[in-house]
Parts: structure tokens; sequence; C-alpha cells
């Protein structure tokens, strides 16, 4: 079986309409990934998950209604996005989805690189976070957001 995930392209310069990509399972059988046919380290996703998981935690209970964190996974990224709830009838019942900040992972160099969204829905290298083989220090560096480009 085929997953389907929803992201904002695979070049972080380029595209800023959502599209589809299609992921074949990995030939093996054995495979248990999640993420079938993925080229990033699955430990490194389910850290960046449990991050999210836990900042949907700490929202306080007033909130929880109005406002969440999603991941969405590609192949070579992974791109929180916050989430709200639509605020007119016509505009249907999907929640709006609002990338953040997006981890890109370079395989050749084993290393996360973080992303910042511009008004235009266009990703641009974050120079003030290094690149870092520990997908951690960079959730620690956008959860400080000292510049505030992240959180506001």
């Amino acid at each position: 079986m085929d997953s389907v995930i929803d992201h904002y392209g695979d070049n972080p310069k380029i595209s800023a309409q959502p599209q589809l990509v299609l992921l074949s399972r990995h030939p093996d059988a054995r495979s248990r990934s999640p993420y079938p046919g993925l080229m990033l380290p699955e430990t490194d996703v389910a850290r960046v998950r449990r991050w999210v998981d836990a900042r949907n935690e700490r929202l306080p209970e007033r909130a929880r209604g109005q406002i969440r964190y999603e991941l969405d996974v590609a192949d070579r990224h992974v791109t929180v996005l916050e989430c709200r709830p639509p605020w007119r009838p016509e505009y249907g019942p999907d929640w709006t989805r609002f990338p953040i900040v997006r981890f890109h992972y370079a395989k050749a160099r084993g290393g996360w690189s973080t992303y910042w969204r511009d008004r235009n829905l266009r990703f641009h290298r974050f120079d003030l976070i290094p690149p870092s083989g520990r997908v951690e220090d960079l959730l620690a560096a956008v959860d400080a957001d000292s510049t505030g480009i992240f959180w506001g």
C-alpha cells in the first residue's frame, strides 16, 4: 500500500503551492518504517514528531480548539505547521495549515539545516542556527527563537 504525504515541495525556494507526493513502499517487505521510501533518519523524524506533540500539550486549555501543530514529512525534509480551524462556515470544515519552520536533511553531509518561511510561503536557509547532525540542537534553537522569526 502506498502512502500519500501532503507537503510544500522539495525545493525550499520554489514551490509555495501544496502538492501531493506519492511515496512508494521500500521493496523490502520487512521494512517497518511508518514513512516507507523516505531518506530521512526515522529516529530524527520521531524526535521532531515528539517535539510537535509536546508543543501541542503545552497549549493552554482555552486554546486547544483554536490552534494545533502538525508535522508534514517529505523525502528530504520535515515541516512544522500551525493549524487553525475555519473561521467562516463557507470555507468548509478543513483547518488551515500554515508552515512555520522546515528542517532539511542532507544525506551526504549527514546533517540537518533549518529554514524559515517568508510572507510568500517560500523557505530560506536560517544562517543563525548552524547545520547539525543532531536534530535536537535545531529543535532547541527553534524553541528558544531568539530572533522571533518562527514564533513571533
